[in-house]
């Protein structure tokens, strides 16, 4: 490998790939470095939780079914971590009831695809969550204020009546839409096509929504079974108050 050879891949983009069954992890990890990325194997939670910092990924591809810590553990576990705020997760699992798919949102998910995948359609929901990264973040660095609440974007924090809120990437980009169109009201698929890209995942990005949506309330909201800033407006969506 060239020096030049050498810094092409260094600079690629990181993915840890968390996957205990070693035929699976062979071919995603065949998948992603066909595909230029950098891949960083784990086959365990324990293991992908006590690496995360040291390989600084840039996206987690994470199974649900794990032989230690399971896969929405992993997630919430992660999500608590300053250094992991900005990484997506995006869940890999052969569960596909409605109920894995929701918990695995409410457990800081930002996308959820089942086996057996089609891998063109995975890469391609990659691309999406690695774009956002560099490209969604960057535009959004104005503090926000509305309604008592202030959000840092670049921070990945809201000052919400004098307390500080930490905030995953996808809450991040949920409530600065929210916020800045304070008094619309947008519908699930919209906030889906809005602030998570122009893609439809098999019907989960309105499902990814609301998950979001009740993630958020318990963080800003004093009451989040009675919200007073993130209002439903009957059937017709969400709508930040003024």
């Amino acid at each position: 490998m060239t020096n030049l050879q050498k810094s092409v891949r260094e600079s690629a983009p990181k993915i840890m790939l968390v996957e205990d069954d070693p035929a699976i992890q062979r071919l995603l990890g065949y998948i992603l470095e066909t595909e230029g990325f950098q891949v960083f194997r784990c086959d365990s939670g324990k293991t992908a939780i006590d690496a995360f910092d040291t390989c600084a990924p840039d996206l987690v591809l994470l199974d649900l079914m794990l032989p230690d810590v399971d896969g929405i553990a992993v997630s919430r576990t992660l999500k608590t971590k300053v250094s992991a705020r900005r990484t997506p997760i995006l869940v890999v699992t052969a569960k596909q009831e409605e109920a894995s798919r929701y918990d695995a949102f409410e457990g800081g998910a930002d996308d959820f695809i089942t086996k057996p995948f089609d891998p063109i359609e995975l890469l391609y929901r990659i691309r999406v969550f690695l774009r956002l990264s560099s490209e969604r973040l960057r535009a959004v660095q104005e503090v926000v204020e509305r309604a008592s609440l202030r959000l840092y974007p670049q921070r990945f924090i809201a000052d919400v009546d004098g307390r500080e809120v930490k905030l995953t990437k996808m809450e991040v980009l949920l409530l600065q839409f929210l916020m800045t169109h304070a008094g619309e009201v947008n519908s699930a698929e919209t906030l889906a096509q809005q602030v998570f890209g122009a893609f439809k995942a098999r019907g989960c990005t309105d499902d990814a929504v609301h998950a979001h949506v009740k993630n958020l309330r318990a963080k800003i909201e004093n009451d989040p079974k009675h919200p007073t800033r993130l209002l439903t407006i009957g059937r017709k969506g969400y709508s930040f108050s003024l």
